[in-house]
Formats: structure tokens, C-alpha cells, sequence
């Protein structure tokens, strides 16, 4: 758990373990060992310290003995035993320690950052226990605990936090500083996730009215003041919630926070995930100009020469991006490319996958970002397919060196092949798990999961590997939620949309939406979302686009999870 208990010692003799004899500015072990000496914690500072005791609190949450007859879905359900309200304070502890552990450590580096999460524990030891930050901090792990426990609403403490870090943010806003401007834009975009994640948890449509206040200090403070790595990988994470708001609700992202975060990309090297948001400004862009198209237009049904001036521009941009994606697809490690696995012996219940096939990736995160680039690809890849199908001469022309219709069979298997790739990613998500996630999933995972530690390979053996007890940890808590991000939006894509028409309708195999609308619904009753709805392993009746659509209300600013 996170232990707020006094410090000894300089920093550098407590990570050493060894005694310190704590003379100022700089011990004189320090010294002697030619060591840097990082000076000592002070008093009012908050201090991270872990100590595991996730066995001890997972006791107190074991659910109380139920009839045999029960159903194994009715027994999952029961929440456990409430913490009685004196024990707030150690509720709290307990709640940031498994926000911590569970969500902010496990399958995340600076390599596949999207600049949040990684921020939060070097944040931390910066600031005084009772900050914005700190207090932000414990009103998301006190949430996601009693989540977790499956209690009903929000608890009382959470929301307690939640007005305690509005409060000392407006004081902090109402007397700014450059010393507290990045504590204080990482508050901000933590009271957004927060916002996010009671959307999803209760299925409804996500506020941005934080991500607003974000969008606003920027704009306001001076560039000098996201000079450090921390604010600019902020700054970062700002353009990834703006742009998958924007993707999903169909508009262009803001362009002075586009230009703002282009001139970051000329001092700082950019992750794969930073450099397909730079891709992904584009895709938004396309995605307005052909929604432009008149209500009810059909590519393949269109008059010739209809609209033609817009095709032109939207097929020129559409062949542009084809070619920035593909490039992106091959500049990834080498590592980071989805390997397929097979089931070493059969499990059960079995682990549910797509024509057979599962491919893994060394995270949950790299595969949220692979998902991500297939999602550009959905959008691109439709446009050109539907844009193409026309047949107008002047579209025709401008690709004179190929035949009279080269574009349209080559996209629609790019597109098959982005749609295949969404579905074998599942089971890397979701493993067999049949039931709703509870606290005992994190310390006695009953269930299978495909990983890399499954596979003995030799270009695998080389690369640093997430052991068994981390993977599946990992995959309980996130893997879920990284799930109904592409399964929601290939549902939305292919549920009734209006630029929709024969030359694409087909394009699924038989079977495949309904085979992607079930894991979605699944996704769902895995997460307890809607535990009143699902309260069995059938869930396939009921209304995916519905809940899809919910879904993307929810996460219409990404829930970093």
C-alpha cells in the first residue's frame, strides 16, 4: 500500500538501504562513494512507498458464502462486504495503492506512452499530499476500488475527494504560477479521466467540461511553460483525447493545439503512439470533408460528374494517407509486430476466437495503439472504397499506369484484412474469462490468456518479456476496456450508417458483424458495466449498436485504461 510515514535518510541511502548520516546539504556516505546525493524528502511532501498487501485487503472483499444452487454469475455479482465508514482514511490508502499498482506499472514504459499515466508517481513525489494532483490521485483509485467491489453508485468518499481537488485547484488557478503550471494541467486531465471513467461505468455520455479548461490553459500560459519532458508528454496526451473526441464525433480537432503540439515534434523524439496521432489529425480531416456529401449520396449510385470536385480532393487525400499508414505499419519494432499463438493445450472454457486465429502483442497498450492505427485504416480504407466504387473518368484517370478499376478491389481486402486483425486481437484481450471482473481475478486468476510468455521463440526470447502473474493482472484490469474501443467503432461503421451502400455492405464474411457484436456485449458483461442486463453467459440478444454507441459517449475522450 502507499505508506505516507516519515522519511530517513537522503533519498539516494533509502534506495541503497543503507545507512545515512543524514547531513546536509549532502550525506558524507554520499560523498565518500562518489555518488550523487538527491537530498532529502521534505516533511509537507507526499511520499510514495509500496508494500504489497493485496493478499490482506483481498480477504476482507471474499464474498459471503452463497446456496450451491446459485449460478456461478449470480455468485459473481454479490459485492463485497463494505469497509465501515471510520475506516475512510484506510480506504483511501488502500484505493490509491491499487490505482497505482493495478493501472499505472504494469505493460507501461515511455515507449508506448500516450503521456498521462506515466507522469502520475514521478508527479507525485513532487508535490504535497493534499494538492490538486494528490487529491485527484485518491478520487479515481477510490473509485475504480468500489468499482471493483461492485458497490452501487459512487461512494461517498470519492466524491468527498472529488470537490476537495476542485476546490484546491481553484485556489491554485486563482493564484498561478510557472512552479505549479504543469501539477496543475496534470490535475486538470486527471479530473477528466475521472469524468471519463464514472461515463463508462455508468454508461453515459462523458462531460469534457476539464478537457475544455485544459484546452483553455494552454492557451493562455506562455509556450516557456511546457518546456520540460513531463508538460510536453502532457501536452501530447491532450491531442490524443482532443483527436479521439474528434474522430468519434466526426470533426476536425482544434488547429491551434495541432500546431502547438507540431512544434513539441521538432525537440523531442516521438513514440510510435505520438507520431500516428500526427496521422491521425488528417484521417478527422477526411473523415468531415466526406461527410460533406449530400444526405442520402451513394458513391456506386451517384450521376456522373455529381460532386466530382470533392471526390477529386478527398481521393488525392485518401491515396496520401493510405501511404502514411502503410509507412507507419513498417516503422514499428520489430517487437511490437502482433505474432499469432495457439492454444498450447485446450482450456475451458475455451478461449473464443475469430476463424481460429489469435495474435499478441507484448501489452495491452501496444495492441490499444495497434487498434488504433486500424481504426485510421477502417476510415481511410471505406472512403476510398465507396469514393472509388463511382467509377467517375476524372477519379479514374488520375491512376492511368493501373487498371480501369485498380483501387476497389485492393481496398475492400485492406479493409477485410483491418476488420480480421480487430477480431484476432480479442482474445489477447479477454483470454477464456467467462465472468465479471472482481478483486479475487488479481490475486487467483482462475482462467487462460494468450501472451508472450506462453511462446519460446528465439527473436521473443530476446526481448523483455511480462511475467505470467503481471500479464494476466495486466489483462484483468485493462484488457476489457481496450477491447470495446475497436469492436464499438467497426459496429458503428457497420450499423446503418447513411454514405453506406451495396459496393461496401458485403464486405464482412457471413457471420463476422454478429461475431464481433457478441465479444462487444461481452467486453460489457466482463466489465460488470451493466451487471443488471447480464446476469448469464447470454448476452448476444441483446442491443449491441445501443451499446456501442454508449460506449463511445463514454469514451469520447480515450479512458486511458
Amino acid at each position: 500500500m502507499v505508506n505516507l510515514g516519515r522519511s530517513k535518510g537522503c533519498n539516494t541511502c533509502r534506495r541503497r538501504r543503507v545507512k545515512c548520516d543524514e547531513a546536509k546539504p549532502a550525506c558524507a556516505r554520499c560523498q565518500r562513494s562518489g555518488i550523487p546525493c538527491l537530498g532529502y524528502q521534505r516533511n509537507d511532501q507526499l511520499s510514495v512507498r509500496f508494500k504489497d498487501q493485496t493478499q490482506l485487503i483481498s480477504s476482507r472483499f471474499r464474498p459471503e458464502p452463497i446456496d450451491a444452487g446459485a449460478s456461478r454469475y449470480d455468485r459473481s455479482l454479490r459485492p463485497a462486504p463494505a469497509l465501515p465508514y471510520a475506516l475512510s482514511e484506510s480506504y483511501e490508502t488502500v484505493a490509491v495503492n491499487f490505482f497505482l499498482r493495478s493501472f499505472l506499472t504494469y505493460g507501461r514504459s515511455y515507449a508506448s506512452s500516450r503521456g498521462l499515466f506515466e507522469n502520475i508517481i514521478p508527479t507525485l513525489s513532487t508535490v504535497t499530499s493534499d494538492s490538486p494532483v494528490a487529491l485527484a490521485v485518491s478520487s479515481i483509485g477510490t473509485l475504480l476500488l468500489n468499482s471493483w467491489r461492485r458497490e452501487s453508485g459512487r461512494p461517498e468518499l470519492a466524491l468527498r475527494l472529488y470537490g476537495q481537488t476542485l476546490r484546491r485547484l481553484q485556489l491554485d488557478l486563482q493564484s498561478p504560477s510557472a512552479a505549479k503550471a504543469e501539477a496543475t494541467f496534470l490535475a486538470i486531465l486527471l479530473l477528466q479521466f475521472h469524468e471519463n471513467l464514472s461515463s463508462v461505468l455508468g454508461l453515459s455520455k462523458a462531460a469534457r467540461t476539464h478537457h475544455e479548461g485544459a484546452l483553455v490553459l494552454v492557451r493562455r500560459l506562455p509556450p516557456s511553460t511546457f518546456e520540460s519532458d513531463t508538460s510536453k508528454r502532457l501536452l501530447l496526451y491532450l491531442l490524443n483525447t482532443e483527436l479521439s473526441s474528434a474522430i468519434r464525433e466526426c470533426r476536425i480537432p482544434p488547429l491551434d493545439l495541432v500546431e502547438r503540439v507540431r512544434s513539441i515534434a521538432e525537440t523531442m523524439s516521438l513514440n510510435p503512439s505520438n507520431k500516428l496521432d500526427q496521422i491521425g489529425v488528417q484521417v478527422a480531416e477526411i473523415q468531415v470533408l466526406f461527410t460533406q456529401l449530400p444526405q442520402g449520396y451513394c458513391g456506386c449510385a451517384s450521376p456522373a460528374g455529381a460532386h466530382i470536385i470533392l471526390l477529386i480532393d478527398l481521393y488525392k487525400r485518401a491515396i496520401r494517407l493510405q501511404s502514411a499508414l502503410s509507412a507507419w505499419e513498417q516503422s514499428v519494432p520489430d517487437h511490437w509486430q502482433p505474432r499469432q499463438w495457439e492454444p498450447p493445450t485446450p482450456s475451458f472454457p475455451a478461449i473464443q476466437m475469430y476463424r481460429g486465429i489469435c495474435e499478441i502483442y507484448p501489452s495491452i497498450q501496444i495492441a490499444a495503439i495497434w487498434n488504433t492505427w486500424r481504426g485510421y485504416c477502417l476510415i481511410v480504407y471505406r472512403i476510398l472504397v465507396r469514393i472509388h466504387a463511382s467509377k467517375q473518368p476524372d477519379i479514374l484517370s488520375l491512376t492511368p499506369q493501373l487498371p480501369d478499376d485498380p483501387i476497389e478491389p485492393a481496398a475492400i481486402e485492406l479493409l477485410q484484412a483491418v476488420i480480421d486483425a480487430i477480431c484476432y486481437s480479442v482474445p489477447f484481450h479477454l483470454g477464456n474469462r467467462t465472468q465479471p471482473r472482481g478483486m479475487l481475478d488479481l490475486t487467483q486468476p482462475e482462467f487462460e490468456c494468450p501472451a508472450y510468455y506462453n511462446l519460446r521463440t528465439a527473436t521473443i526470447s530476446q526481448e523483455p518479456i511480462m511475467p505470467a502473474e503481471e500479464h494476466k493482472r495486466h489483462l484483468v484490469t485493462q484488457g476489457g476496456w481496450h477491447a470495446l474501443i475497436p469492436l464499438s467503432q467497426v459496429v458503428a461503421q457497420f450499423s446503418g450508417n447513411r454514405h453506406d451502400c451495396d459496393c461496401i455492405s458485403d464486405v464482412l464474411r457471413a457471420g463476422q458483424l454478429e461475431w464481433i457484436r457478441g465479444q462487444l456485449l461481452r467486453s460489457v458483461f466482463l466489465l460488470a458495466l451493466d451487471k443488471n442486463k447480464f446476469m448469464s453467459s447470454t448476452v448476444v440478444d441483446h442491443d449491441a449498436e445501443g451499446y456501442a454507441a454508449r460506449v463511445r459517449d463514454g469514451l469520447r475522450l480515450t479512458c486511458g485504461l
